[in-house]
C-alpha cells in the first residue's frame, strides 16, 4: 500500500513538473521568437 502510495504521488508530481515546464519552455521560445524578430529589423508601427 505504502509502495502504491509512493508511485501515486511520485506521478503526481511528475505531471506537475512535466507541465510547468513544458509551458515555461513554451513561454520562453515565444520570447526567443520575439527576439529573433526584433533584432533583425525593428517592427513598422502599422503592422500592430
Amino acid at each position: 500500500m505504502a509502495l502504491f502510495l509512493g508511485k501515486v504521488i511520485f506521478f503526481i508530481l511528475f505531471v506537475l513538473f512535466g507541465i510547468t515546464g513544458y509551458f515555461y519552455i513554451l513561454k520562453s521560445s515565444l520570447n526567443l521568437k520575439d527576439a529573433i524578430s526584433i533584432d533583425p529589423k525593428p517592427k513598422n508601427p502599422s503592422e500592430e
